[in-house]
């Protein structure tokens, strides 16, 4: 039986540039940046070291292409405070839309995949 979604795959160009900008803008840690196969490299980040489903940053572009990813989203309990600090570290982050589903804001990294923050 299937218990949880693991790992979420987010196609980028460049894997260095791509944890520069999940690790120092918008907080996530990196959990494994390893080398597999002949010249690639695993690297794997997550909200926190805790169990939980992380994001793999592949450039595998013949198989997923960067900046196609959309609909994902992040859940921050003050999207007001998360926002102010993403835009402070550079992030460039819609305003807050209050929706009758919860408050969102958007961004896109660096090779144009969109996420979303929400609220309740």
């Amino acid at each position: 039986m299937l218990k949880k979604i693991e790992v979420i795959s987010i196609p980028v160009k460049d894997q260095d540039k791509a944890i520069e900008f999940y690790v120092n803008k918008i907080g996530f840690k990196l959990l494994v940046d390893v080398p597999f196969d002949e010249d690639k490299r695993w690297v794997q980040l997550g909200i926190s070291e805790k169990n939980e489903t992380t994001i793999a940053l592949v450039d595998d572009s013949e198989k997923m292409s960067p900046g196609h990813l959309q609909g994902l989203v992040l859940y921050a309990e003050d999207i007001e405070e998360t926002t102010k600090e993403l835009k402070d570290r550079g992030v460039d982050i819609s305003p807050v839309e209050k929706t009758p589903w919860g408050k969102f804001a958007y961004f896109n990294d660096i090779d144009g995949n969109e996420w979303a923050i929400r609220e309740d």
